[in-house]
């Protein structure tokens, strides 16, 4: 709708033909509008004031061009200026523009989140650094709070923590190692050298490695936990040689009297492809069932395992376990309050 030649009143009479609803203006004056702009309302708080009941009330913009390069746009401007159409550069921390979202609380309409427009940076000619803040609600207030921002220099930051609603992230934690009696019901330390890295050896069923850990708050609740142990053969292995590792889990957590347990064993191929030399590195997993029957993982349980090599079945009877590590799924990107 066009209005360039018409008087302020043949204005609003073309505007409330065209939407068939209430059109107000608060102050005013013949060929522009100086005051507020209603449509569906006699008292308009803002500039632009819309006011309408039923089902798919809102703002369209349409186009229709044919270049892939254009598009539909809204424009929030500002400038330090008081003076309409003068410029002023802004200043470090100016807001230029804030979008809110209000809801009625049953008395009155109360801000429930909002996106605000800053300067994040100090501007000049053609150099206008920006940043974009998000601001929420928290439960229980009626006042906006920042939730995070995104800054001039790319980098998101979050007031709190991020996460998503699906398990996307692993959280690690490395197992410390100890061996009891070495050589005889314990693992030998083996100090790292041009050849290895050191770490304890295994060369007899008997000897035992002992690791511990534990299942923190941040856990997603419904997947299984991973021990990963990284090694290296201490003598060449030939073609389909395997190394046969036995993992014994002991579990329970503050309140629990009945220890739970799980063992594992699983057998790596250190030969696939062909004979290999020794002090080659490998890396096995064993995966721990989180809902095993009797037996369910649960969150602040406490975890000591014991590791050894089963030489009657394996075709490689001496390692070096470098170390190990224990990992689960969770939903947090960070460690957040409460998860330790």
């Amino acid at each position: 709708m066009a209005f360039e030649g018409m008087s302020f009143e043949k204005a609003i009479r073309a505007i409330k033909a065209a939407l068939g609803k209430r059109v107000a203006v608060d102050g005013g004056a013949d060929n522009y509008v100086m005051g507020n702009f209603g449509v569906g309302t006699d008292t308009p708080e803002t500039n632009i004031h819309a006011v309408a009941n039923g089902n798919d009330r809102g703002l369209t913009l349409d186009q229709y061009i044919a270049a892939s390069g254009n598009s539909s746009f809204i424009q929030l401007r500002k400038s330090r200026n008081a003076t309409k159409g003068s410029h002023t550069v802004l200043q470090d921390n100016d807001a230029i523009a804030i979008i809110v979202a209000y809801g009625s609380d049953g008395d009155e309409f109360v801000s429930a989140a909002a996106i605000r427009f800053s300067i994040d940076g100090t501007p000049g000619d053609d150099d206008m650094p920006g940043e974009i803040e998000f601001l929420v609600t928290p439960d229980g207030s009626d006042t906006l709070a920042s939730a995070g921002k995104i800054r001039s220099s790319k980098i998101m930051e979050m007031v709190s923590y991020y996460r998503t609603t699906t398990s996307l992230y692993r959280r690690y934690y490395h197992m410390p190692l100890a061996a009891f009696n070495p050589g005889a019901t314990g693992a030998t330390w083996t100090p790292p050298d041009a050849n290895t890295v050191g770490g304890y050896k295994l060369d007899a069923a008997t000897e035992l490695l002992y690791l511990a850990a534990d299942i923190h708050a941040d856990w997603d609740g419904a997947s299984d936990i991973t021990v990963e142990v990284k090694y290296e053969i201490n003598t060449a292995s030939s073609e389909n040689d395997t190394v046969d590792l036995k993992l014994v889990c002991y579990y329970k957590g503050v309140g629990d009297t009945t220890t739970k347990t799980q063992t594992l064993e699983v057998a790596t191929n250190v030969g696939d492809g062909g004979a290999n030399a020794q002090y080659t590195k490998f890396e096995m997993e064993f995966t721990i069932n989180w809902d095993e029957t009797d037996n369910v993982v649960e969150v602040g349980d406490d975890f000591h395992f014991i590791l050894n090599l089963e030489t009657d079945t394996s075709e490689v009877d001496n390692i070096i376990i470098n170390g190990a590590a224990l990992y689960y799924q969770t939903a947090h990107i960070g460690i957040e309050s409460g998860d330790i």
